[in-house]
């Protein structure tokens, strides 16, 4: 064997380890490549579903947020409906005929004592007077700057006693606004 076939040899002999060698790494480069793209797969899916997660929890939030404020409108309203009722009713109640009038307070002037006195707005001191007249009770009648409608108030040295339409209002709403939101909105 020559010199020269023995250098061929060799250098074939380092062709073909250079060659596995470059097999093998080619074979270990596509397996890391493989295991990198399943990481990253694997990655984005979980980064997809962890962002699909948080935008079903944020239009949750949000659809629980518009219940709400929808909710919340929708009482206001209605709290708006029986504030205008019973605004309505005290309105009426100012407008009564004379008559009227007279009748509901002597069935005030019927709960008040012997001894007292009646404070009214300036407009209501005749009607009152004349209410007094007709129940044959010697109250006096005191004009004062109290804000109402219609009515008056009772007042001793010991104690007062609200007979205001305002008053009356007030009472009647507390009592029957309950019973009033069933019937208005019942189906609401």
């Amino acid at each position: 064997m020559a010199l020269e076939d023995i250098i061929k040899k060799i250098q074939q002999e380092k062709e073909n380890q250079k060659r596995e060698i470059e097999k093998e790494y080619a074979q270990k480069i596509e397996a890391i490549k493989k295991k990198y793209q399943e990481e990253i797969e694997k990655k984005t899916e979980e980064l997809l579903k962890k962002a699909l997660e948080e935008k079903e929890q944020k239009i949750l939030q949000a659809k629980v947020q518009l219940s709400a404020e929808t909710k919340n409108l929708v009482l206001a309203k209605k709290q708006k409906i029986l504030d205008e009722l019973y605004q309505e009713i005290l309105e009426y109640l100012g407008k009564l005929s004379e008559t009227d009038y007279l009748k509901i307070i002597s069935k005030f002037l019927e709960r008040c004592p012997e001894e007292g006195n009646i404070l009214v707005t300036p407009h209501l001191k005749n009607i009152t007077q004349k209410a007094i007249s007709e129940k044959g009770k010697n109250l006096p009648v005191i004009e004062t700057n109290i804000n109402s409608k219609g009515g008056f108030i009772f007042q001793t040295t010991n104690f007062e006693i609200d007979f205001t339409f305002e008053r009356l209002v007030k009472n009647l709403r507390e009592n029957t606004e309950l019973k009033v939101s069933k019937i208005l909105f019942n189906n609401i």
